[in-house]
C-alpha cells in the first residue's frame, strides 16, 4: 500500500483536523505519521492541532518538519526528511 498524502482542502480547520485524522486512522489505519509542512503561522497552527487530534486516538507523530515558502530546492528537502525517517516514503516522482 502507497502512503497516503492528505492536505487541508476543507475551509473550517478544525473539520479538516478531525477529518484528516478520522480517514488516518479508520480507512489506512496508521498508527504513525510525519508532518511537512510551510513555515508560516498557519501551517504550523494546523499541524498543532492535527497533532492534538492525533494524540486523542493513539496515532504517534514520528516527526514534524517545516521548510520556507522560498525554498528552492524542495526535492532534495523531501528527500533528506524521508532518508531520516522508518515509515515516510515519497510516491511523487515529479517532486
Amino acid at each position: 500500500m502507497k502512503s497516503p498524502q492528505i492536505s487541508y482542502g476543507a475551509s473550517f480547520s478544525e473539520l479538516a483536523d478531525k477529518l484528516s485524522i478520522l480517514i488516518i486512522n479508520k480507512k489506512f489505519k496508521l498508527s504513525t505519521v510525519n508532518t511537512i509542512s510551510v513555515e508560516n503561522t498557519y501551517d504550523i497552527d494546523i499541524c498543532r492541532a492535527l497533532k492534538n487530534e492525533a494524540a486523542l486516538v493513539g496515532i504517534n507523530i514520528e516527526s514534524s518538519h517545516t521548510f520556507w515558502p522560498d525554498t528552492k530546492n524542495v526535492k532534495e528537502l523531501f528527500n533528506k526528511i524521508i532518508s531520516g525517517s522508518k515509515n515516510l516514503r515519497s510516491f511523487h516522482d515529479s517532486l
